[in-house]
């Protein structure tokens, strides 16, 4: 193996192939081929890295042809079928790249990708060679970023998040579609803060939100705090909320990174406002309430008065009236 070769940048740069085996082996890579003659059992050769990686015990002497049922044979069912994972379906391509679900022997459902490049000789002898590596820890990661956020989705109908350091932001979520309309997936956040000025609001609380945004005053704003919010009627929609949510800071307390969410909050505000009717429509009914105990206290009051008055001389004595 020390003494092969291969050619990288147009044949300028020579590479031994066990310094290749080193750079893959530490990438988490094994590298395997499959040869398939027709009248034989497919066969399956790898690299030390490729049965480490397979869960294989050092001392085990698969064949070729055992080697080959063990890897297939652990091959998630329904991967088999939706992947695209039988080998005449593969062979029919020059290069492929595949990620399948794959069950190690003691690891346990493993996520795995392999890819590579396939060839045929003279009699018909079919070669795929390529490589095979475990990147469970990738999709896990995956899978865990996207149900964050799809649980921001919930809270927030668009996030961006703004590197200050260079003014550049990158949207997340943005549920608010005709928003796209207006402001692009990435560019500079001052670019974007002037559509949200001159598109998204109202002449009524432009100037507000001009202020709001104005990023030469962030970090005395968000010195004491992690989040900033405004409320503020939209053109597109009655009413949207704006915040700022710092995510880091630079050693002298200077924010260096944040997002910035924005929600439709129409349906929260109408019902703060029904809620402020309802509250104005208790207090008229109990000063009404109250107008009226007091009227009836006066009015009662009057023949009491009177009652009162000749009770006490009803009671007392004969011939002193």
């Amino acid at each position: 193996m020390t003494d092969r070769t291969m050619t990288l940048d147009g044949g300028k740069l020579p590479m031994q192939m066990d310094r290749v085996n080193e750079i893959l082996n530490s990438a988490e890579m094994g590298i395997y081929r499959i040869i398939l003659r027709k009248g034989d059992h497919p066969r399956l050769q790898g690299s030390t890295k490729l049965r480490e990686l397979l869960g294989v015990d050092k001392d085990c002497r698969f064949t070729e042809e055992e080697f080959y049922d063990y890897w297939y044979s652990r091959i998630a069912p329904a991967d088999v079928l939706s992947k695209g994972m039988s080998l005449d379906d593969i062979f029919d391509q020059d290069h492929f790249e595949n990620t399948y679900r794959w069950d190690h022997p003691t690891l346990g459902l493993r996520y795995a990708r392999c890819g590579g490049v396939v060839s045929v000789k003279e009699d018909g002898t079919r070669i795929m060679e390529g490589y095979h590596q475990d990147f469970t820890e990738q999709v896990e990661r995956t899978m865990q970023d996207e149900l964050v956020v799809k649980s921001l989705a919930n809270i927030y109908s668009c996030l961006f998040y703004v590197d200050l350091d260079t003014e550049q932001y990158m949207s997340y979520i943005n549920t608010l579609h005709v928003i796209t309309k207006y402001i692009p997936r990435t560019g500079n956040v001052r670019d974007a803060m002037k559509v949200f000025n001159e598109q998204l609001c109202k002449p009524c609380d432009r100037s507000m939100l001009e202020e709001f945004n104005d990023l030469s005053t962030i970090n005395e704003r968000l010195r004491f705090n992690s989040v900033a919010r405004i409320h503020f009627q939209s053109t597109i929609y009655d009413w949207l909320r704006l915040a700022f949510i710092v995510c880091d800071r630079h050693s002298d307390g200077s924010v260096k990174s944040m997002v910035v969410a924005v929600k439709d909050v129409s349906e929260m505000k109408e019902m703060e406002h029904e809620r402020i009717e309802e509250l104005k429509r208790n207090i008229r009914a109990n000063r009404s309430k109250t107008q009226m105990l007091q009227n009836m206290t006066h009015e009662i009051r009057t023949p009491l008065n009177a009652m009162f008055g000749f009770s006490q001389l009803l009671c007392m004595p004969d011939g002193y009236v």
